[in-house]
């Protein structure tokens, strides 16, 4: 499990063609996984990960917003202050075709209407 700072880097540098021919990757072009990859860096902005977690197969980020403090119950495993929020990858999204595929989690497979 990457820090949230490395996951951040990496997020930060992926390219498209870094993707093109991974098992799991159905991203339809370069202009899908771009849109992917800024919804990502858009969810994470004003953030600061105080604590990372891995519960099961996820991790989860103990965030503190930059703009607000929220509490968090003592049940969540995170410092008093922050919320647990599971952490998005590209290697998760990228299994769709699409930002909205993903957002739908409408399988690349399922027919468009």
């Amino acid at each position: 499990m990457d820090d949230f700072a490395t996951f951040l880097t990496h997020t930060r540098s992926a390219r498209y063609l870094d993707y093109v021919g991974k098992a799991d990757a159905c991203v339809k072009d370069a202009a899908a996984f771009e849109a992917m990859r800024a919804h990502i860096l858009a969810r994470y902005a004003g953030l600061r990960a105080v604590r990372s977690l891995l519960v099961e197969n996820d991790v989860f980020d103990c965030m503190i917003s930059l703009e607000a403090r929220v509490d968090a119950s003592d049940e969540s495993g995170c410092p008093e202050g922050s919320i647990p929020i599971r952490r998005i990858t590209l290697e998760e999204m990228t299994r769709f075709q699409t930002l909205e595929d993903f957002l739908g989690k409408r399988p690349s497979s399922y027919p468009r209407l």
